[in-house]
């Protein structure tokens, strides 16, 4: 986003955070300017649009937004993850076949759920495992993990830099 379309979302917030906006001097307007555009320059600007748009739908509070909110709100519009349930149900369905096809069975899921499971091999393990302990232990320990992996990814794509979100997480 460029400083022209950065001008126009924040003319679009001066309307319903007036009363935030007429307190600021000519300065502080420049600064904020600048801050945005730095901050929201790898970003496309219809995305930060609908970001705020929603953000102004879905605000109780009545604050200005903070480049966080509207980041986090950029998040949730792009985020197509699954859920942990979703994520764990996955596992359950390539259990099916996982201890005769262990490697094809693993190629099924996505990479985060493979960074969960670990290998093709702990897959077929599973596989092995009784029923109730499958339903209870190794998936609750498998949701606790993907759900911390889940939280990384998001903070990543929240903060980093468009150039490093391509980057593996570590």
């Amino acid at each position: 986003m460029n400083k022209t379309e950065t001008e126009k979302v924040l003319a679009i917030l001066e309307i319903p955070y007036d009363r935030y906006c007429k307190g600021l001097s000519q300065k502080q307007k420049d600064n904020l300017l600048m801050l945005w555009t730095k901050l929201f320059r790898n970003d496309d600007y219809k995305t930060v649009i609908e970001a705020v748009e929603y953000f102004v739908m879905a605000d109780t509070k009545g604050f200005f937004p903070a480049i966080g909110a509207i980041r986090e709100m950029m998040y949730k519009m792009s985020n197509d993850q699954p859920t942990e349930i979703e994520a764990w149900n996955t596992v359950v369905k390539a259990l099916g076949k996982a201890y005769y096809e262990p490697t094809k069975s693993w190629n099924t899921l996505s990479e985060p759920v493979q960074r969960v499971v670990g290998s093709a091999e702990q897959l077929r393990q599973w596989s092995l495992v009784d029923t109730d302990t499958l339903n209870s232990v190794v998936a609750s320990n498998f949701q606790r993990s993907y759900r911390a992996i889940a939280a990384k990814q998001k903070e990543r794509q929240i903060l980093l830099p468009e150039n490093m979100k391509r980057k593996e997480i570590e």
